[in-house]
């Protein structure tokens, strides 16, 4: 049994309005509902964080696992020279490479010079692949080093197909005979000086520079324009002045030391008999070299 405030018997009171207990706890319920609106605008941010970062997690996942599973053979979606070669062994690749290189050393050369230049096959310049380099770079596209990285290239895969670049190689001497034959008589090589022995002593013949097309510049052209070529190779060269190996200076700078080399016989003692190497015999054993880029005897 209860009573009321004027002290009149009643039920007893179980409960209380809300706005009493707001009076009893100081809240306001104006205020309380501000407060769970601005835990909503705090918490929204992170909860779209959270689930990009599970996101994130569950690519790299699939990103792992797709990576392994080629493992030993080249990557999705990877091109070379518009061969597809995704998915294959390091044996399909040597096939692969062997009809890019063939198409290479097919392709029209189109030298061309002030009065016309020429024209010949891929072949005629010694055009191959660098078949080590083709397969390490095959083998590494679409796999990069992190975990975004991955990320990103599986991602990539799906929609760009990875061209491997061409590392094509051009031979020195094949050029070389390619522009003897191919220039004609408008190309004069250089003549080196020599050593020569007249009357028993040192002279020398003097050599002369030449004319035409430089070979090393032509070697490294054609390598570079190989690795990007379509359909076909222009390449625009000018006749240039060759020097010879090395000036008449250079070699008369040796006639001393040759001579001071070869001034007395040389003995030479076989089954008891001794017998010499004349000074005349000797100098005409003589020949200047060149050694890393220096003139020796």
């Amino acid at each position: 049994m209860s009573t009321t405030e004027g002290g009149t018997p009643g039920r007893e009171r179980t409960g209380a309005s809300a706005a009493e207990c707001g009076e009893v706890f100081g809240a306001d319920p104006k205020r309380a509902y501000d407060v769970e609106l601005m835990s909503r605008r705090v918490l929204k941010p992170f909860l779209f964080v959270a689930i990009l970062l599970a996101a994130l997690v569950v690519l790299l996942v699939f990103a792992a696992k797709d990576a392994r599973s080629y493992k030993g053979r080249v990557a999705r979606n990877v091109s070379i020279a518009g061969v597809d070669v995704s998915g294959q062994t390091p044996e399909q690749l040597d096939l692969a490479i062997d009809e890019v290189e063939q198409r290479l050393r097919t392709i029209p050369v189109r030298i061309a010079t002030f009065d016309g230049g020429f024209e010949a096959p891929g072949a005629s310049f010694g055009l191959t692949i660098d078949r080590p380099q083709m397969r390490i770079n095959a083998m590494a596209a679409q796999r990069p080093a992190g975990a975004l990285a991955l990320l990103g290239k599986y991602v990539e895969s799906y929609v760009r197909t990875d061209q491997v670049p061409l590392v094509a190689k051009a031979d020195r001497a094949t050029i070389a005979k390619t522009l003897s034959e191919r220039e004609g008589t408008k190309r004069r090589d250089p003549v080196d000086p020599q050593l020569r022995v007249r009357n028993g002593a040192f002279a020398v013949l003097p050599g002369s520079d030449g004319e035409g097309i430089d070979v090393d510049a032509l070697t490294g052209q054609v390598a570079s324009a190989a690795a990007t070529a379509k359909g076909s190779i222009t390449i625009e060269a000018n006749r240039v002045p060759l020097p010879s190996r090395f000036t008449n200076a250079e070699l008369t700078r040796l006639v001393d030391l040759a001579t001071n080399r070869t001034a007395t016989a040389i003995p030479i003692i076989s089954d008891g008999t001794t017998y010499e190497i004349s000074s005349e015999k000797l100098r005409a054993w003589v020949t200047p070299k060149i050694n890393d880029r220096l003139l020796e005897l």
